[in-house]
């Protein structure tokens, strides 16, 4: 049993750590919203960008170092990640903003659900994303997978 566990965990390690710390997001993202929201009086959209530029800039840095290790070096290439990074959180901030707009605007949602929603379907397109574009280069290849896998067994 603890055989599997730990295989389990290795073969989904990149998934796990992402989800560990994804939940942090998720709490600065809901937190920062109604910050925003309820204490600063901004609307549903304004609430949710800045919710948003907080949750990227935390996220960029938990899913460079902690889920995917990026090895990027050099000030220009740091940058060219973040940029990506960025770029292709604004698609998840578009859905977000969306599914915000149209449960609470239109369908008369409370708020935490719909930001609950919302959460769930950008961590979907965040993950993808990073794992499938800006951080590719530091996946682990199946091969890589194998071997650990094999060291795990030897231990």
């Amino acid at each position: 049993m603890k055989e599997l566990i730990k295989r389990t965990y290795l073969q989904y390690q990149t998934f796990l750590t992402y989800a560990f710390w994804g939940i942090f997001a998720t709490g600065i993202n809901i937190v920062t919203y109604f910050l925003f929201a309820n204490i600063l009086h901004l609307s549903v959209i304004t609430s949710n960008i800045g919710a948003w530029i907080l949750t990227t800039i935390f996220g960029f840095i938990t899913s460079r170092h902690r889920v995917f290790k990026s090895e990027t070096t050099g000030f220009k290439n740091i940058w060219h990640e973040w940029i990506q990074f960025a770029s292709f959180r604004g698609t998840s901030l578009l859905a977000d903003t969306c599914t915000m707009w149209l449960t609470i605007e239109i369908l008369g949602w409370h708020a935490l659900i719909a930001k609950t929603l919302a959460n769930l379907i950008a961590a979907l397109i965040n993950y993808s994303t990073s794992k499938r574009i800006v951080f590719k280069n530091q996946n682990r290849s199946g091969e890589d997978i194998r071997k650990r896998l094999i060291n795990a067994e030897n231990k």
